[in-house]
């Protein structure tokens, strides 16, 4: 019995069948899938365009998915615009929220004020939005996707709500990089 299943890197298409077969298995489970593809508007090398439509499919069975701004173009199937206007984030998250999970969360967002940026969460069930700032941080450290995840699964896991698992995520990779 699982409490929660939570997918991040998969290497290929045969690997995200896997992750809907454990999704399968464990219906109870909270499901988590960060679909990681890719950054800064282009796809990892390692990544297909058969994985991002894998991930298309796999995302349909989460309850909450957190793909970075990139990720989020890719599994739309539109440009990555890095300056994104919060109005088409907005959209951005409802048709991602269309595609099957309750909740998304995009990292690596556009903020309101210069030199931050944002982790932008939507809830379908509720309608509501909510949004994250912290300061930019001119560096980049693998695994803070993953981090970031992580500590948002934590929190959803032990009762917290989508804005306080949001806060939390945000804070603590803040303070880790």
């Amino acid at each position: 019995k699982f409490d929660c299943i939570y997918s991040g890197y998969l290497a290929d298409a045969a690997q995200a069948k896997l992750v809907e077969q454990a999704f399968e298995l464990w219906p109870r489970a909270f499901k988590v899938v960060d679909p990681v593809l890719g950054d800064n508007g282009t796809l990892d090398p390692t990544q297909t365009p058969e994985m991002v439509e894998a991930m298309r499919q796999l995302i349909g069975h989460a309850h909450v998915i957190t793909p970075n701004l990139t990720e989020a173009a890719f599994l739309l199937g539109e440009p990555y615009r890095p300056d994104i206007p919060p109005d088409a984030l907005k959209e951005q998250l409802r048709r991602l929220a269309d595609m099957g999970p309750d909740r998304v969360v995009i990292t690596s967002a556009p903020a309101a004020r210069p030199g931050h940026c944002a982790a932008v969460a939507y809830d379908r069930r509720q309608g509501r939005f909510w949004k994250m700032e912290s300061p930019y941080i001119p560096a980049f450290y693998p695994g803070t996707g993953d981090t970031f995840s992580s500590v948002l699964v934590g929190a959803f896991l032990q009762g917290d709500s989508l804005p306080v698992a949001l806060e939390r995520a945000v804070r603590f990779v803040t303070l880790g990089i």
